[in-house]
């Protein structure tokens, strides 16, 4: 009797799981609340990194040259390192919506089993691999902000955060290109070529620097980064006004 009871709690509890997952998905899968979040992502990331950059290059003489991406959140480099790291862990937190929204709008979430045995498994490969690498990433640039410069652990995770981009876009841009998406083929070529191009010579440390090439290779992902973004919010809008319309109606 009590191997049965024990066994039906862990289906309750595995149940309730279940349904509190589905619930939180449906929410940040919400078209408004994807559209409100991407928005307010994009002006913490850009508006964040830009300010700290004047200011940096004002007062402190700050190089794409001879200075790291990462060197804005040090007190060593910058008089607003806090304003860097912190929107950096704020614009991961309001970007995670729309990784969510473009894996179930364009490709396959891994939780979808029934989708997954129908479709191909190469579709599948690169949608799920586009997938975790992209949570890696922000996983990855999270880090970034709560271990800045000078921490022990800070490498690790600006690793996490190029590799993941590098990565997601390879994915993501094989996918574009060999299957129907709203992300034009021309974009996904971008995705898969442009970043990994520009981290190859990174390593190969190439004149004129390392700190020139990482700046490269963080312009060559917004280079991809705000299309998509922006392609994703048209399509949330025509999402958004087709039900403000069939309830006016």
């Amino acid at each position: 009797m009590k191997n049965l009871q024990v066994r039906y709690s862990i289906r309750l509890i595995k149940k309730k799981r279940k349904k509190i997952l589905r619930i939180v998905y449906k929410f940040i899968t919400n078209p408004k609340v994807v559209f409100g979040s991407i928005s307010v992502g994009l002006f913490l990331l850009f508006g964040g990194i830009l300010i700290d950059y004047i200011v940096a290059f004002l007062t402190q003489g700050y190089n794409i040259v001879r200075d790291y991406i990462s060197d804005l959140g040090s007190i060593k480099y910058s008089p607003l390192p806090y304003l860097f790291n912190d929107c950096l862990m704020l614009a991961v937190i309001f970007f995670l919506p729309l990784v969510f929204y473009a894996q179930r709008r364009f490709g396959l979430f891994p939780l979808h089993y029934e989708r997954l045995s129908k479709e191909p498994r190469k579709r599948i490969s690169f949608s799920v691999s586009g997938f975790i690498f992209a949570v890696i990433k922000f996983v990855g640039v999270f880090g970034v902000g709560l271990f800045p410069e000078g921490n022990v652990f800070h490498g690790i995770f600006a690793s996490l955060a190029f590799g993941g981009f590098i990565a997601s876009g390879v994915c993501y841009g094989i996918f574009a290109f060999f299957f129907p998406t709203s992300i034009p083929r021309a974009l996904g070529i971008y995705l898969f070529s442009i970043p990994l191009f520009i981290s190859i010579l990174y390593f190969l440390n190439i004149p004129p620097s390392k700190q020139f090439y990482e700046w490269l290779l963080f312009l060559s992902i917004l280079g991809w980064l705000l299309p998509c973004s922006f392609i994703l919010l048209k399509q949330l809008e025509r999402e958004i006004r087709i039900p403000s319309n069939n309830a006016q109606r």
